[in-house]
């Protein structure tokens, strides 16, 4: 099964257990992708709740959003949206 990058205007298609495709995902520091892998279980109830309209953990969202922004932010310095 695959889904769409979560970075803003990439339409790359990646498998369902990733976040970002690997381009956007080298451009998440090395922190915060270790705060999103340490919640290994929180990302598979994450998978969950998309097909069955549970709530994710606060903390795997708050990890995940504060990784998409950071990139969006780093496209933004380099004109790429």
């Amino acid at each position: 099964m695959e889904k769409i990058c979560a970075a803003q205007g990439c339409n790359k298609r990646i498998s369902k257990r990733m976040l970002m495709c690997l381009e956007h995902w080298r451009m998440v520091p090395f922190s915060m992708q270790a705060r999103i892998q340490r919640k290994q279980s929180d990302w598979k109830q994450h998978r969950r709740v998309e097909a069955g309209g549970q709530r994710a953990s606060k903390e795997w969202v708050k990890a995940k959003n504060e990784a998409i922004a950071h990139v969006r932010q780093l496209q933004i310095i380099r004109n790429e949206i």
